[in-house]
């Protein structure tokens, strides 16, 4: 039997959905991991900014206006990861037709409590959280697993953020706020708790990566306390 013109219809959409990768980096792109692994995914289309010293939600907006159009999905991936699953974007397109999630991570939680510390892993209970992330350690590799996935959450991790372009276009106040004092951290926390507002469905999915990044090191951080005091008084209300 024949495919109706319907069914060719979706099939062609599905098929054309187009996927735009960003990623910013402080110095050259030569070394960066995002690059060494991107490079060798068919058909992957990525933009690197390089020499970056723009905050990262202006860096974020930036990139939503210039490819909001032009793209399905656009994905911000930090430069120290290394994407390791050729099929990345069959998933990200998998994600969001069987699941409908609008916004995607690696890692995430669910029924957060807006607090001190202001880490979406301390935010939400040990049993609330959700995906999987591997992290370098020397010649050896560990996987962090959080819990189940794919799963819905309230919560993730910005190492790798994935969204559906139509939210930005239909919702002109869906953007990364510029008004965040911080240079990288609080873009995913304070994009996930607007989501939620909205009512768009966030989810992480079984998508392998190595994040090459012992996360934050020090609580007495003055850069993080400053973007902690902002999103906490932002959120906690």
């Amino acid at each position: 039997m024949s495919p109706t013109n319907t069914q060719t219809q979706i099939q062609t959409q599905q098929k054309n959905e187009k996927i735009i990768f960003i990623s910013a980096t402080r110095g050259n792109k030569t070394n960066i991991s995002f690059l060494k692994s991107i490079s060798k995914i068919p058909d992957a289309e990525y933009e690197i900014i390089e020499n970056n010293t723009d905050k990262l939600c202006v860096v974020y907006n930036r990139a939503v206006q210039k490819y909001m159009d032009s793209h399905d999905i656009i994905c911000f991936i930090h430069d120290d990861v290394y994407i390791d699953d050729l099929r990345v974007i069959h998933k990200l397109q998998k994600a969001t037709r069987e699941s409908n999630y609008d916004i995607i991570g690696l890692a995430g939680g669910i029924n957060p409590v807006i607090r001190s510390p202001a880490l979406w892993h301390l935010m939400c209970d040990r049993e609330n959280l959700r995906g999987a992330v591997a992290h370098p350690h020397g010649k050896s590799i560990f996987m962090t697993s959080f819990g189940a996935t794919p799963y819905e959450v309230d919560l993730i991790d910005n190492l790798f953020m994935a969204f559906r372009t139509k939210l930005f276009k239909i919702n002109s106040n869906f953007r990364f706020d510029e008004t965040n004092p911080s240079h990288t951290h609080y873009t995913d926390l304070d994009i996930c708790l607007q989501a939620k507002k909205y009512s768009y469905k966030v989810g992480v999915w079984p998508i392998w990566v190595m994040h090459a990044s012992p996360g934050l090191r020090d609580y007495n951080d003055p850069v993080w306390q400053n973007g902690q005091k902002w999103f906490l008084e932002k959120w906690s209300k």
